[in-house]
């Protein structure tokens, strides 16, 4: 499931990046709550929508760019897109302030992961701790600071994805762009370590001037 809740940790969370997997955070001491529905329900009836509560549902569908018209769609007719905004909706909806995203970038093209990055700092912005659970550095590094990684069920790195990456620790898959500068330093083009393509596209062209 692509959204959960936190109802207690036995410590403090904060924004960070998961390199592992959902029972690692549980074995973290993490309490974990899903989300139950029945597929064949409308939107409308997953949120529990009154009409009191509709002007709120309205605003959160704005918040989220997401059209009001899919609260009348039943979930499982949902693309796995919106499927998964409609999930995010419903965290808001219920005041969730520590929302998981386990794998939410799976599945997203370039343009849906920069739109979702954009949502999740105004998630940020308005208090809410985000634990994102990736393999997607690059996509990590646009929303988290910091990063843990889990190997074995062993906490190997609790640091920034800065450190991660310039320590050059061979303890996650690196990212084309990271194994990209690796090659061309090797043949001492003298690139900065960087996740960001346009900070690279920069360096080289620094680089050849």
């Amino acid at each position: 499931m692509e959204i959960m809740y936190v109802n207690k940790s036995e410590k403090e969370l904060k924004t960070t990046a998961f390199y592992g997997d959902v029972l690692d955070l549980v074995n973290m001491g993490v309490d974990i709550e899903g989300i139950e529905f029945d597929d064949n329900w409308t939107v409308k009836k997953f949120l529990s929508i009154t009409p009191f509560a509709k002007k709120r549902i309205e605003n959160v569908f704005k918040y989220l760019d997401l059209d009001t018209k899919y609260l009348n769609v039943k979930i499982k007719d949902l693309s796995k897109v919106i499927y998964k905004y409609v999930l995010l909706s419903h965290a808001i909806l219920n005041n969730k302030r520590v929302i998981i995203f386990e794998r939410f970038d799976v599945g997203l093209s370039n343009k849906e992961k920069k739109n979702m990055v954009q949502i999740m700092k105004k998630l940020l912005n308005d208090g809410i701790t985000i634990i994102l659970i990736t393999k997607d550095l690059i996509f990590a590094n646009q929303v988290c600071e910091n990063i843990i990684v889990i190997k074995n069920k062993k906490e190997v790195f609790n640091g920034t994805i800065e450190d991660l990456i310039k320590e050059k620790k061979n303890i996650i898959d690196k990212p084309p762009i990271l194994k990209f500068i690796d090659a061309a330093n090797k043949k001492n083009a003298g690139l900065q370590i960087t996740l960001d393509h346009k900070e690279l596209l920069k360096d080289i062209f620094r680089e050849v001037v």
